[in-house]
């Protein structure tokens, strides 16, 4: 049962670390872009 429990939450964190990154990605992209250029 604990394994169980480990894996779900374990993959959620993961899920939550990618959506997390994304956002942050589409938040900085556009700044990042200006300074680029």
């Amino acid at each position: 049962m604990l394994g169980i429990w480990f894996w779900c939450l374990h993959g959620l964190g993961i899920g939550a670390a990618i959506l997390y990154r994304a956002e942050l990605n589409a938040q900085l992209a556009p700044h990042l872009r200006q300074r680029a250029y």
